[in-house]
């Protein structure tokens, strides 16, 4: 809800610490293990469905990362970019 506000009244500071907080879940939560478990699941399923849905989740958390560094980079904050497993 707080984030929600801060983009209604374009307050600067409040989204700025809002992607801070979301990049820094990305890279020391998420972005560890993301990619290799998904390209498990690629390696070790037959079920195409399983296949299917990890190449979905990879993709998906991929782009919400690249579209955060953009806007972070805009911001002139940085955000490490981790290495992503082959598809």
């Amino acid at each position: 809800m707080r984030k929600l506000k801060a983009i209604r009244e374009s307050d600067t500071g409040n989204i700025a610490e809002f992607k801070e907080t979301q990049r820094l879940f990305m890279g020391k939560y998420l972005g560890m293990w993301i990619f290799d478990f998904c390209e498990r699941i690629r390696r070790n399923t037959e079920i195409r469905f399983y296949k299917t849905l990890s190449g979905c989740v990879s993709s998906f958390i991929a782009h919400d990362r690249d579209n955060l560094n953009s806007s972070i980079a805009r911001s002139g904050l940085q955000f490490e970019r981790r290495r992503e497993s082959p598809r």
